[in-house]
């Protein structure tokens, strides 16, 4: 499926952060294809590097629970101005951008970069597709939440006698290409970022405290494997 209306922008986007993300199948020497990952990506606006190390915490065993600590590193490659980068770990490609236009231009991007991953690493397999998209809401002076939430999604932000209060509602299904899973948390005071994009890698514009706000968090992905055929891929992602 392709654009067959024109694009329209909003004027006043909630839109804060969007990802494309495709799980490969891994490969465990990418180490070895990174530096030159990095200087095709360096001549294609991503000039910033940096590399990290994560960790995932694992609850595993039932009679004797014992906690499992794995670490694995990640590759960085941001534009100058830190509102987009590419992300390369062994199992996946991922695009982030905080200066989101155009789904146009957002996938011709995530193409691109994995066109390059694809042939250097040479990736045979995408295991996983996913779109995220997050909305940072906040009303006008003159207006409500329950202006722009259905009643289900207002949560109990407004407790009398409680301050910080944040509430989430969260609702999972099937669509006709995978799964969809929508967060909806609404709070006030400081804003955060959920805790799995914690520390992000790109930067926001400035997103004020306000005394009532709802982050929407939209995720739909496609755990179907599939080659690693860049045009199939992006094909995908628009459907």
């Amino acid at each position: 499926m392709r654009r067959t209306r024109q694009a329209l922008l909003l004027k006043n986007s909630p839109l804060i952060l969007a990802l494309a993300q495709v799980r490969i199948s891994p490969v465990l020497q990418m180490k070895q294809f990174v530096p030159e990952i990095q200087e095709r990506l360096r001549k294609s606006g991503y000039p910033r590097y940096a590399e990290s190390q994560t960790q995932e915490i694992v609850l595993a065993g039932i009679s004797e629970p014992k906690l499992n600590v794995s670490t694995s590193t990640k590759w960085v490659f941001a534009d100058r101005e830190l509102k987009s980068a590419v992300v390369v770990a062994p199992e996946f490609v991922t695009l982030e951008t905080g200066a989101y236009g155009t789904f146009d231009a957002f996938i011709d991007r995530m193409a691109d970069a994995l066109r390059i991953v694809g042939e250097v690493a040479q990736v045979e397999l995408a295991e996983r597709l996913g779109l995220r998209y997050l909305d940072y809401v906040t009303p006008k002076p003159t207006d409500q939440m329950a202006d722009y939430l259905s009643p289900g999604l207002l949560g109990m932000a407004g407790v009398e006698g409680l301050r910080g209060v944040r509430s989430q509602y969260v609702a999972r299904g099937q669509s006709d290409l995978g799964q969809m899973l929508v967060r909806v948390t609404r709070g006030t005071g400081a804003f955060m970022l959920p805790p799995d994009l914690q520390p992000l890698d790109v930067a926001l514009g400035p997103i004020p405290d306000h005394e009532d706000w709802a982050l929407l968090d939209f995720d739909h992905f496609a755990e179907t494997p599939r080659a690693y055929n860049v045009d199939a891929i992006a094909d995908a992602l628009w459907d």
